[in-house]
C-alpha cells in the first residue's frame, strides 16, 4: 500500500558521528598496517636464522626477490636435491621474497640479510630494473585496510615455498607487465643494496643478479627497447663496484609457461629451475 508519509532522513548528528569514525580509522588502519608489516619481516628473519643455524658446514645459497621468485622457483628442497645430484654437495637454500617490494625495503627492514654471509646470494635482477609503484592516498589506505583485514588469517610462520608447491592456474590479467608501467627504478633505490653487496662480497659471498623470465609479448619487447639505456644504467650502477655476475637467460616462452605475464606456472617453474640449478652448480665449482 502506498504511503504518503515523508521518509525520515538520518539525523545530522549521525552523519557527523560517522565522519568522525572514518577520520579516526585512517591513522589507526595505517598504524596497524605498519605493525603487521614489521611482524611479517620479523617472521622472515626468524626463518633465515633457523635455516642458517641448521646449515652447519653446508654451503648456503640465499635468494632475495619478489613474487617472481616465489612463482619462478621450485620448492627449496627440490632445488637442494637437484644441485646435490650434479655436485655431490647438498646446499641449504634460504628463500626470502615479498610481493611487490623493492630491494631498498628488503635490505632496510631485514638486517639479518647482512649478518647471514651466504656462500652465494642470488638477487632477482628484475628488482634492479622496475621502480616501486606510486600510490595515492586512497590506494595506500585501501592497501593498508586489506593488510589489516587479512591479518587474522595470516599463518604464524613464513612459508617460502607455499606458492611453488601449487599448480596455480592462469589468470586473464597481465599483472606483472602492468607493474612495469611504474617505470625504471632510480639508482637511489639501489644504494642500500649496493652497499650491502660490497660488504657481503668482502666477506666472501658471491653475488648473482638473475633476471626471471617474463612472457615474450610485443608489449614487453617495446617497453624493454624503449628503456634499454636506463636498464643498463641500473645494472652498471651495481656492477661497477660489485663483482656481481648478471644472468639474463634467453627464453622465448609463451603463455603456457606462465600464470600471467611474469609469474610462472608449474611448467615454467620446472624449466627455469633446471637452468638455475645448473648455473648454481657451476658456481659451486662443478665443471
Amino acid at each position: 500500500m502506498y504511503s504518503s508519509e515523508p521518509k525520515t532522513a538520518p539525523p545530522l548528528s549521525l552523519w557527523i558521528a560517522l565522519a568522525f569514525v572514518v577520520v579516526l580509522m585512517i591513522p589507526v588502519v595505517h598504524k596497524s598496517a605498519i605493525i603487521i608489516t614489521a611482524k611479517e619481516f620479523e617472521k622472515k628473519a626468524i626463518y633465515v636464522q633457523q635455516r642458517i643455524q641448521a646449515a652447519g658446514t653446508r654451503p648456503i645459497i640465499a635468494f632475495v626477490g619478489t613474487s617472481l621468485t616465489a612463482y619462478g622457483m621450485d620448492a627449496s628442497d627440490s632445488i637442494e636435491i637437484d644441485i646435490e645430484r650434479i655436485t655431490g654437495i647438498r646446499p641449504v637454500v634460504v628463500k626470502i621474497w615479498r610481493r611487490s617490494t623493492t630491494l631498498e625495503t628488503m635490505v632496510n627492514a631485514m638486517p639479518v640479510i647482512e649478518k647471514m654471509h651466504p656462500d652465494i646470494l642470488v638477487v632477482e635482477g628484475n628488482m634492479l630494473i622496475t621502480g616501486s609503484i606510486k600510490t595515492n592516498t586512497t590506494r595506500k589506505f585501501r592497501n593498508a585496510l586489506s593488510n589489516v583485514a587479512r591479518f587474522p588469517f595470516v599463518n604464524n610462520e613464513y612459508l617460502p615455498d607455499y606458492i611453488s608447491m601449487r599448480d596455480v592456474k592462469r589468470k586473464a590479467e597481465k599483472v606483472t607487465l602492468a607493474r612495469y608501467r611504474a617505470g625504471i627504478a632510480d639508482t637511489s633505490e639501489l644504494t642500500s643494496f649496493k652497499q650491502l653487496a660490497m660488504r657481503l662480497q668482502q666477506a666472501g659471498t658471491r653475488i648473482l643478479l638473475v633476471d626471471f623470465p617474463l612472457e615474450n609479448t610485443m608489449e614487453l619487447r617495446k617497453w624493454t627497447a624503449k628503456n634499454a639505456g636506463l636498464i643498463n644504467r641500473n645494472i652498471e650502477y651495481i656492477t661497477k663496484d660489485v663483482a656481481a655476475k648478471h644472468y639474463s637467460p634467453f627464453v622465448d616462452w609463451d603463455s603456457t609457461h606462465f600464470v600471467d605475464g611474469g609469474h610462472m606456472n608449474k611448467q615454467g617453474r620446472r624449466a627455469f629451475s633446471d637452468w638455475l640449478c645448473l648455473e648454481l652448480s657451476n658456481e659451486m665449482g662443478h665443471k
